[in-house]
């Protein structure tokens, strides 16, 4: 149990920093699509429904939502382990309830 909470200590500034990171590349989609909307106006693009979808095919948008998945997966990544970490917290916890209960009721 102890690896296990070093762990825990360990990389939970990783996660933070992970969450952070998505949640940071999440919000600025929208920026990266305005952006491109912008540009699509500024090259004579006229209706707004055709902006967006230029904005939405552009490379720079594309390339956006990559690196993004990229973050989200390394924060899931890192929140499933530290979920995994916990159950096995609450695991180590029940066993050591079940065993002084044992005892208890040996006596």
């Amino acid at each position: 149990i102890d690896l296990v909470l070093s762990w825990m200590v360990e990389n939970s500034q990783k996660l933070a920093q992970a969450q952070a990171n998505y949640n940071q590349l999440s919000d600025y989609k929208s920026v990266v699509r305005s952006q491109q909307m912008n540009l699509a106006a500024s090259k004579g693009v006229a209706s707004a429904a055709a902006q967006e979808r230029d904005a939405l095919c552009s490379q720079e948008y594309i390339d956006h939502l990559k690196v993004t998945e990229i973050a989200e997966t390394e924060f899931l990544r890192l929140k499933y382990l530290m979920q995994t970490a916990q159950a096995k917290c609450d695991i180590f916890r029940t066993l050591k309830a079940s065993e002084r209960n044992e005892i208890k009721n040996f006596m």
